[in-house]
């Protein structure tokens, strides 16, 4: 009957997990459940010091075994901690670093969309004129790389948006957008909203937090290779803070000189981003 002390806490951590319904139980609690198997034999060793183990044998007799087994079983915790703790740092290393590759990749799309849309910036010079390169995913719209002449409209923003709000779904559903004359954003933006939510699903919330209120857009979808059926790879969004008109057809006229290399740096980007 003495040996059932010792299978005393096997029975209870299997009454536990029953209670619980969690098998791993040990893994999320394993400190506590040491500490308390540890307190336990040391309380046994006392407690039971003069009283009979075996036949011929004391509880004091064993003792130096059961302090051994608690030793050691602490020490692989220890080490059990140290390596898991370890695993926890391996894997923020690799989230720093992997974030650091996409700001490199980011920072190379927008030096490629500063190029190839030189016109662009040509034209709006002085006029905040803004390109942006997004994909869709998980029902948002992520920023791949964006480009700014103008350098408070060159600064990170939000990294997605609502994939079912603004001018941007529109371009998407319809392949190409193009809107201009919008009204200047004065006060609280009664007349910016009252214009733009005329012509696309988005709430005041959102028209609020969008640094750049641009009056002239135009957005266009990219795809992808003839022969590959699935959805549009990404889609460039032109924005300027000017009213007027956006040249549309000499931006077409680049994407298509350019095709092939703008749907190369957007799966790029997406791979990156999917990593």
């Amino acid at each position: 009957m003495e040996i059932l002390y010792i299978l005393i806490p096997a029975f209870v951590f299997i009454i536990g997990c029953i209670i619980l319904h969690n098998k791993n139980i040990l893994k999320y609690y394993h400190s506590e459940i040491i500490a308390f198997i540890s307190g336990y034999y040391l309380f046994l060793c006392d407690y039971k010091k003069d009283d009979f183990f075996l036949e011929h044998k004391k509880w004091r007799d064993i003792n130096h075994y059961i302090i051994c087994i608690i030793v050691i079983i602490n020490i692989a915790s220890i080490v059990y901690r140290i390596w898991k703790y370890k695993k926890i740092l391996n894997i923020e290393e690799y989230q720093r670093k992997l974030e650091n590759i996409q700001d490199e990749y980011a920072k190379l799309c927008g030096d490629y969309i500063k190029i190839i849309f030189t016109d662009f910036f040509t034209d709006s010079k002085g006029q905040g004129g803004r390109v942006s390169i997004y994909k869709i995913q998980n029902d948002r719209f992520i920023l791949l790389g964006r480009y700014s002449n103008s350098n408070e409209y060159n600064k990170k923003g939000r990294d997605s948006y609502p994939c079912d709000k603004g001018f941007i779904r529109e371009g998407w559903d319809k392949g190409e957008f193009l809107i201009y004359d919008i009204p200047k954003w004065t006060g609280s933006g009664k007349e910016y909203k009252k214009f733009v939510k005329e012509h696309c699903n988005i709430d005041d919330l959102t028209l609020k937090k969008i640094r750049m209120k641009s009056r002239s857009f135009f957005i266009k979808t990219i795809e992808n290779e003839k022969s590959d059926s699935r959805q549009d790879l990404g889609i460039i969004v032109f924005e300027k803070m000017d009213t007027s008109r956006i040249n549309s057809d000499s931006i077409k006229q680049v994407i298509d000189e350019n095709q092939q290399q703008i749907q190369a740096l957007i799966k790029t980007m997406k791979t990156i981003y999917e990593i």
